[in-house]
């Protein structure tokens, strides 16, 4: 992510790997207050870094279009 950000000018990031967000997600997004960090299924809570959002896809909607293109 430092990488990403110091060199690649990264202005969002989304780190997604499931383990990460404590300690190293938390840790990045307070060394980096101006850059947006997204985790998938990040157990974000209040007094956490404001720059920090979770996100998580349902099953079932991944399962539905499955069946849409299935039928087609």
């Amino acid at each position: 992510m430092k990488k990403m950000i110091d060199v690649e000018g990264a202005k969002v990031i989304f780190a997604s790997s499931y383990g990460y967000f404590d300690p190293h997600v938390l840790e990045m997004a307070r060394k980096y207050p101006k850059i947006q960090f997204m985790h998938c299924g990040g157990p974000w809570k209040k007094g956490d870094p404001e720059n920090i959002c979770s996100y998580f896809g349902y099953i079932d909607e991944c399962q539905y279009l499955s069946g849409v293109v299935a039928a087609t």
